[in-house]
């Protein structure tokens, strides 16, 4: 009777129980059950059917009950509230919520001691409020300086830079930080040429953006 080797009577006595063959070398069988992801998928669906990890914000949010952005480009009515992003250099980012509330024609007389050019002073002023709110979650500062103010022909007008109480018909806060959930109310000058007429307030929230309009009025 020929002799055993030891591996070899190891291994029948597997295969007896289990019917899986086996190798001398001690190799293990690959797993059947294993699969390569296709090529190209980085993420799996959730319960939902979304994917995971797209490290993207949902666009469809609504911070202060609007859709962000959406107005942007169109022009509203004078009143109205919008929602945009407000994104400046370096970490200065946000979510506003605005409204144009008022653009209230004024005299030479209220700017005082306004520093106004020679041929400015020739101009008839115009006062625009604008309420802010901050409906992100981070805090903003120089909110109100991308306001600005289009004449009948479409020409931008002359911004007048004023300081707290200069002008008291057109009440300005000297810049500060707007918090997240506060609110502020500010006024800014400007100056058409005479014969001209307000058309629309605009504000511009992203310099890469379009802005939002209102009609000067009602």
């Amino acid at each position: 009777m020929p002799r055993v080797r030891p591996a070899t009577a190891v291994c029948l006595a597997a295969l007896a129980v289990s019917a899986v063959g086996c190798k001398d070398d001690g190799a293990a069988p690959k797993d059947k059950g294993s699969h390569k992801p296709s090529e190209g998928s980085t993420s799996s669906p959730d319960s939902s059917g979304k994917p995971e990890g797209s490290g993207k914000p949902d666009s469809s949010a609504k911070p202060g009950g609007q859709d962000v952005d959406a107005d942007l480009g169109r022009t509203l009515k004078l009143g109205e509230s919008t929602t945009v992003d407000y994104k400046r250099a370096g970490n200065r980012t946000g979510t506003l919520r605005l409204t144009a509330r008022s653009v209230q024609k004024g005299s030479q007389q209220d700017l005082g001691e306004a520093e106004l050019e020679t041929e400015q002073r020739s101009m008839q002023p115009y006062y625009v409020t604008v309420r802010y709110e901050n409906v992100g979650d981070t805090t903003i500062s120089a909110y109100d300086t991308p306001t600005g103010l289009r004449d009948s022909r479409g020409e931008e007008a002359d911004p007048v830079v004023t300081v707290a109480g200069e002008v008291s018909e057109c009440p300005k806060v000297e810049e500060y930080e707007l918090v997240a959930g506060a609110t502020h109310t500010n006024c800014k000058v400007f100056l058409l040429p005479k014969g001209e007429s307000p058309s629309v307030v605009k504000y511009t929230g992203d310099f890469d953006k379009e802005p939002v309009y209102w009609k000067a009025r009602k």
